[in-house]
């Protein structure tokens, strides 16, 4: 049975008309930016501790499963920011 006929069937007594087709895809939203401002939800503390390991910090994003990898460098930066947001 295709989906219009499933459609037909379960809406009978309704005088249904199709619009339109569409294809579901899947996409994730996130980004870099999104990314970086969940370090900074952490809190300072541990933020700090983490720069204080010095090595390179890597996140997966749940849903796509894209890596973003976090220098030190760039874990400092993200510290001064939510340093200067408090």
């Amino acid at each position: 049975m295709s989906i219009e006929e499933i459609l037909q069937f379960i809406f009978e007594d309704m005088d249904l008309k199709i619009l339109d087709n569409m294809t579901p895809k899947y996409q994730c939203d996130c980004t870099r930016d999104k990314v970086e401002r969940v370090f900074m939800s952490i809190g300072e503390k541990d933020l700090t501790e983490l720069y204080n390991e010095n090595k390179t910090e890597e996140l997966k994003c749940h849903f796509c499963n894209t890596s973003y990898k976090f220098t030190n460098e760039q874990i400092g930066e993200i510290l001064k920011k939510s340093g200067s947001k408090n």
